[in-house]
């Protein structure tokens, strides 16, 4: 974690999803944590995410309010962060994604946040098992083009 860290401090990209989201909030690297699902058990299906925050590396290929639906895949997805922290994400921007419906219990239905700087992302949906239409869902494909244009603005 001391390289990623690093990274994150250099202002490079740092993206964590599912239990990639849960190490960076026990690293510190992003605010709050992932607990049980308010319902005990492990949920697998696809959940419709509504995009708060289209300004972001993350979601610039998107629209602010538009639905993409995301398969989810875990039992400890149950968002928590103290109100300071929560009405924080909230000013300045930083929820980039959430649950249109709040299938695990998620404060402020987050399914998808970022760091202060807008370099380090978490989510528990899994973007990467929708980018293809051959196998039924490509509505994660948005979040790589948005990945892909941040960084072609880098360069």
């Amino acid at each position: 974690m001391d390289a990623v860290k690093v990274a994150a401090d250099n202002g490079q990209l740092v993206i964590g999803i599912c239990n990639g989201f849960q190490i960076l909030t026990e690293a510190g690297l992003l605010p709050g944590q992932l607990l049980v699902n308010e319902q005990p058990g492990f949920i697998c299906d696809e959940v419709n995410l509504v995009v708060e925050n289209d300004q972001s590396a993350f979601s610039q290929a998107l629209n602010h309010d538009d639905v993409i639906k995301v398969p989810i895949a875990h039992g400890e997805g149950n968002y928590l962060a103290d109100e300071a922290t929560l009405q924080e994400l909230e000013d300045n921007g930083q929820i980039i994604f959430r649950y249109q419906e709040n299938v695990n219990g998620s404060a402020h239905q987050i399914a998808g946040i970022m760091n202060k700087a807008g370099n380090v992302f978490g989510m528990m949906p899994h973007p990467e098992r929708a980018v293809e239409a051959l196998t039924g869902n490509d509505s994660g494909r948005a979040f790589f083009e948005s990945l892909l244009a941040s960084q072609q603005t880098r360069a």
